[in-house]
C-alpha cells in the first residue's frame, strides 16, 4: 500500500509507534501467573497473609492454613495425607521443593516470590527445627539468590502498593516479521533505577536493531543453513530473527555481561512472554499446522511456534569486547561458549525443556554433522569456527568502536563464504562512525553502503530513539577468484511496506 502526501507520513509515524511497544496482555498475564503461584506456594508454607514475627513461630509449630492441627503441616488429597504419614513436615518440603523448580525453571519466578513475602519465609524456614525442612529451605533460598533477575532486589522485604508495578520486569515488543511470515519478540529489559524512564544501551530497542531484524526476515536465504554472530547485540533481536528464519546456529554477544544473561533468558523464552510458549500446546493456533505453510502469495513461511522453537534451541548468549583477548578474539570466544554449554546452554535458569534436544525436525537432521567428519554428530556451538553470517546493529556510536567491529570482521567472518551485514545510524548521528568504510578499505573488504529510505522505518520507535538517517553495510573479505556478488540491498527502500501490512 502506498498512501500519498501528508496520508504517508501519518501512516509511518503510526506504524513506527506500533512497532515497539512498552508491554503487552501477554506479559501482565505471564506476571500476573507467576505472581499467583508464588503466593499459593507462600500459603502452603503458611506464610501468606501473616506477619513476619507470627510466620516464623507457625512454622516451628507446625501450623499453617493447611495444618491438620496435629502440627503436620498436610493439606487436602490422598497425596498429602500419604506425604504426612512418611514425614510429619512433608507438605512443607514438597512446597519447599517446588520453588525450587520454579526456580529454576524461571528465574522471574523468584522475582515474583519476592512479591508475596517468600523470601522472608525462606529465610525463617532455615532455622525450622526439623532438619529437613531446614535443609530443603536452604536449598531453595541459595537457588533463588542464584537464579534472582538482574537489578531486583534479593531478598525482597518491598511491601507492594497497588497502583505500582511492584516487581513487574519491563518488556519490550518488537514486530519483525511480515504480513504472511509473522514474528513478534516479547523481550524482557534487565531492571534499572536510573531514574525516570532513562535506560542503560543494552536495554535499548534502538530501530536500527528493528530494522535489521525486518532485513533478516525478508531475506531469509541470507540467513538460512548460516552460522550466525551477533555483535553487540543488547536485547538481540537480530539474532533472535536469524534463528527464527533458518539459521544453523547463532551466538549473540554482548560486552555487559548483565546484557548477556538478559539474552539468554529471553532466547530461552523463544522471544516469547511466558514460559507457557515452551509447551507443546502454548498456541493452539498452530497445533494443526505444519512447521511450513503457503502464504496467500505462495511464499513459504513458518508457524510461530516453529520459529519460537527455533530461537529457543539454537541460540547461545556470551560476553565479547573486541578490545581483549590478546589470544584472539575466537580463542577466547570459543572457551565461554564452552563454560555456556557446560552449564546447560547458560545460566541454570537458561530453560532448557527436557525433550528439547531430542525433537528435531527434518531440517534439522542434516544439520547436526561437521562437514569436516561425515555422518559424525557434532554441536554446532562446541566446535566454534569462524561464522558464516556476522550482524551488528548500532555498534558504532563512540570514537574507536569503528576498529573494534572491523577486528570481529577480521578474525570472526570466514575469509571464503563470510559475510556482514552492519546496520548503523550515519555519521552525522554517531561519534566514529565516518572512519568505518576508510578501515573496511585498509582491511581488505569490500562492502556496499546504502541509505535506507523508508520513512515507514526510519520513524523514531522509542524516546530515546531519534529518528535519524541510518546505513546498512553487506561486507565481506575480497575475492580474486570471482563469484557472486555482494547481496542487493535495493529493499531497503519502500518496498518495506509489505514488513508493516500485518500489524
Amino acid at each position: 500500500r502506498h498512501f500519498p502526501g501528508r496520508a504517508a507520513g501519518a501512516m509511518s509515524a503510526a506504524v513506527g509507534l506500533m512497532a515497539v511497544l512498552p508491554v503487552d496482555d501477554a506479559a501482565d498475564l505471564a506476571w500476573d501467573a507467576l505472581v499467583t503461584k508464588a503466593r499459593t506456594l507462600v500459603q502452603r508454607l503458611g506464610g501468606g497473609a501473616r506477619a513476619p514475627s507470627d510466620v516464623g513461630r507457625s512454622f516451628v509449630g507446625g501450623v499453617g492454613p493447611e495444618a491438620d492441627g496435629n502440627g503436620n503441616g498436610c493439606g487436602d488429597g490422598d497425596d498429602e495425607r500419604t506425604s504426612c504419614e512418611s514425614h510429619p513436615f512433608q507438605a512443607l518440603i514438597d512446597a519447599l521443593a517446588q520453588i525450587t523448580q520454579h526456580a529454576n525453571e524461571d528465574e522471574e519466578f523468584v522475582a515474583a516470590l519476592g512479591e508475596t513475602n517468600g523470601h522472608d519465609v525462606l529465610m525463617r524456614l532455615v532455622l525450622h527445627p526439623d532438619e529437613n525442612v531446614a535443609e530443603t529451605a536452604a536449598d531453595a533460598l541459595q537457588v533463588c539468590a542464584d537464579a534472582n533477575p538482574p537489578g531486583s532486589p534479593f531478598p525482597n522485604r518491598t511491601r507492594f502498593q497497588f497502583g505500582s508495578r511492584g516487581s513487574r520486569p519491563s518488556r519490550t515488543v518488537l514486530h519483525v516479521g511480515k504480513r504472511g511470515d509473522p514474528l513478534d519478540l516479547n523481550l524482557r529489559r534487565v531492571r534499572e533505577n536510573l531514574g525516570g524512564e532513562k535506560k542503560s544501551i543494552p536495554n535499548i530497542a534502538w530501530h536500527a536493531g528493528v530494522v535489521l531484524s525486518r532485513w533478516v526476515a525478508r531475506r531469509p536465504e541470507i540467513v538460512c543453513g548460516k552460522d550466525v554472530l551477533e555483535i553487540g547485540a543488547g536485547l538481540g533481536s537480530p539474532g533472535f530473527t536469524a534463528a527464527a528464519f533458518g539459521a544453523k546456529s547463532v551466538l549473540v554477544t554482548d560486552v555487559c555481561g548483565t546484557a548477556v544473561r538478559n539474552l539468554r533468558y529471553n532466547a530461552g523464552r523463544g522471544g516469547a512472554a511466558s514460559s507457557a510458549s515452551r509447551n507443546e500446546d502454548f498456541d493452539a493456533c498452530n497445533t494443526k499446522e505444519l512447521h511450513e505453510s503457503k502464504d496467500t502469495k505462495g511464499t513459504t513461511s513458518t508457524s510461530l511456534h516453529e520459529k519460537r522453537r527455533r530461537i529457543r534451541t539454537r541460540c547461545v548468549a556470551a560476553t565479547l569486547d573486541w578490545n581483549e583477548e590478546e589470544d584472539g578474539l575466537l580463542v577466547g570466544l570459543r572457551a565461554r561458549v564452552q563454560q555456556e554449554l557446560g552449564r546447560g546452554g547458560g545460566h541454570k535458569t537458561s530453560h532448557t525443556r527436557p525433550g528439547d534436544a531430542s525433537k528435531k525436525t527434518d531440517a534439522d537432521e542434516h544439520e547436526e554433522t561437521d562437514g569436516s567428519e561425515p555422518g559424525k554428530e557434532s554441536n554446532r556451538h562446541r566446535n566454534l569456527r569462524k561464522f558464516n553470517l556476522l550482524l551488528g546493529a548500532d555498534v558504532i556510536h563512540e570514537e574507536g568502536m569503528a576498529q573494534g567491529v572491523v577486528r570481529c570482521l577480521t578474525e570472526l567472518l570466514c575469509d571464503k563464504n563470510g559475510l556482514a551485514v552492519i546496520l548503523n545510524p550515519a555519521p552525522e548521528h554517531r561519534a566514529g562512525a565516518g572512519a568505518f568504510p576508510g578501515l573496511l578499505a585498509q582491511n581488505g573488504f569490500e562492502f556496499s553502503r546504502t541509505s535506507i529510505t523508508s520513512s515507514l522505518l526510519r520513524v523514531g520507535m522509542e524516546e530515546e530513539t531519534e529518528d535519524i538517517k541510518l546505513q546498512v553495510f553487506v561486507i565481506r573479505h575480497k575475492r580474486d577468484w570471482g563469484g557472486e556478488g555482494l547481496p542487493d540491498t535495493k529493499d531497503v527502500g519502500d518496498g518495506w511496506v509489505d514488513f508493516v501490512d500485518y500489524y
